[in-house]
């Protein structure tokens, strides 16, 4: 579990979405919609905000969970930093999060050998949390439920990285997740600070995410 025992946070889902169930990962943006997760949940818990594509920080008190700390210290001591320049410099932060991930154990490694000397990693998804994502995404996707501030921007997030179009959904269910990608569609579902935010993170994740380039 998360340390503070809080719901994962919007990155631990995004990761954990995606690993497959044999250990793999999906071949998408995998970095740069990990970092965009990141900031997702900070302006989610209402540590920072988005003004004119700059990270601002408006509580940087201690949260217990050490990628987060660590961002908000650094987002303090540089206020107004840009999003889109911020993204350029984040080079590890999928496997960054995905060793995080084993630390809490909601992830879990097992290294095979193959020819005798080749090692390989195969990292597991808790299933069950995984699955409780997986639910939430697709019943506001059918329309079951509205979806809320941290659902819209998971759904967002998966969108707009390409996951969606991987994972098993029906067709409708990615129109819809298209939807939610373009904050006009959302209407009242969610505050207006979270809509603000998603048509942010999904512009900045439009000029990064370019076939072949994130993986």
């Amino acid at each position: 579990m998360p340390p503070d025992n809080h719901t994962a946070t919007l990155a631990d889902e995004f990761v954990l979405l995606l690993h497959k169930g044999d250990g793999t990962h999906y071949d998408t943006a995998a970095t740069t919609a990990t970092a965009v997760a990141r900031i997702a949940e900070l302006t989610c818990r209402g540590r920072a905000r988005l003004d004119e594509g700059k990270v601002y920080v408006t509580d940087a008190r201690p949260t217990g969970i050490s990628w987060m700390d660590e961002l908000l210290t650094e987002f303090d001591s540089r206020p107004g930093q840009k999003l889109s320049s911020w993204l350029t410099l984040q080079l590890s932060t999928f496997s960054d999060h995905r060793a995080y991930l084993l630390e809490t154990g909601l992830l879990r490694k097992e290294t095979e050998k193959k020819l005798g000397f080749l090692s390989f990693d195969y990292h597991y998804p808790d299933e069950g949390q995984r699955e409780r994502s997986m639910s939430r995404i697709r019943e506001a996707a059918d329309g079951t439920v509205d979806p809320d501030d941290r659902t819209a921007l998971l759904m967002a997030i998966t969108h707009a990285s390409g996951l969606a179009g991987k994972l098993e959904l029906t067709d409708s269910q990615r129109q819809r997740l298209a939807e939610i990608a373009d904050s006009n569609a959302l209407g009242g579902a969610v505050s207006t600070e979270t809509a603000e935010s998603l048509a942010v993170l999904v512009g900045a994740m439009a000029i990064m995410v370019m076939p072949g380039f994130d993986q």
